[in-house]
């Protein structure tokens, strides 16, 4: 699985550096930078500088969350077969 960490001009190091440092490390994940455009960007202090590998084009939408109504109707359905 893909995970995509924004870059845009001006980003604080941090930012994309510590979930990076902690989410490379999960097993079967991928994780990437990507911004409107591939290509190199600095951050606030004009010290680091990354590049993002793919446009956001490139990046899949997330999937929308099921709606408020089938999520209640799924809890009511689990609350029922869950054991007293």
């Amino acid at each position: 699985m893909d995970i995509a960490i924004p870059l845009f001009d001006g980003f604080t190091a941090l930012d994309a550096i510590g979930p990076y440092e902690v989410l490379s490390r999960l097993p079967g994940y991928r994780v990437r930078f990507v911004a409107v455009t591939a290509g190199p960007y600095q951050t606030d202090t004009k010290q680091v500088t990354l590049v993002a590998d793919d446009p956001l084009s490139a990046v899949p939408p997330i999937p929308s969350p099921p709606s408020r109504t089938r999520r209640s109707s799924w809890c009511r359905g689990a609350s029922a077969r869950a054991p007293s």
